[in-house]
């Protein structure tokens, strides 16, 4: 029951606006941890715990309220965080020229479209630490950083920390 609980969760949430990277993240972490659940109770406050969280996911994915093509451009953004993503082609998928999407993108996101990459890069990262099995090296690869030194350098740009320092202490907080 708790694993399909979950399973409506991650649906409602995806729905609701959040990446599906963040959201199956969540759905893995949460279904990894119930399995060291001992007792009814542990489940039960496990699925009420998820439930916030998945709930305060919706909730801050909400928040921006953006033009047709920045959330064109955004939506674009989320489904490509593992592969490279340039302006050109973000432009193509919101239906506007890449200089017009520069200049929108900075006005109504208040950040350069290469640091909300990074910045969305970033917050996958941290939920791959959080919720995974994946090292740094395998994440770092995988949200196509060109070197895991560089993934370090921006990660600690964004976080104050390094990878492995934040995996010991989100780790010991997600148990």
């Amino acid at each position: 029951m708790f694993i399909a609980g979950i399973t409506l969760f991650t649906r409602a949430a995806i729905e609701g606006g959040v990446p599906e990277e963040t959201a199956y993240a969540l759905s893995d972490g949460y279904i990894q941890t119930v399995e060291e659940c001992t007792s009814k109770s542990s489940i039960e406050k496990l699925s009420q715990k998820a439930a916030l969280r998945f709930a305060q996911e919706v909730q801050k994915s909400g928040m921006q309220h953006y033009s047709r093509e920045i959330e064109a451009a955004v939506k674009y953004i989320h489904l490509h965080l593992h592969v490279p993503v340039t302006l050109e082609e973000t432009a193509e998928a919101a239906g506007i020229s890449a200089s017009y999407l520069s200049r929108l993108f900075k006005k109504e996101t208040g950040m350069l479209f290469v640091d909300y990459i990074q910045k969305e890069r970033i917050e996958a990262a941290c939920n791959m630490l959080t919720y995974s099995d994946y090292t740094a090296a395998q994440i770092s690869e995988y949200l196509c950083f060109s070197t895991q030194s560089y993934f370090i350098k921006i990660f600690r740009k964004y976080t104050g920390t390094t990878p492995a320092k934040y995996k010991k202490y989100k780790v010991q907080d997600w148990k």
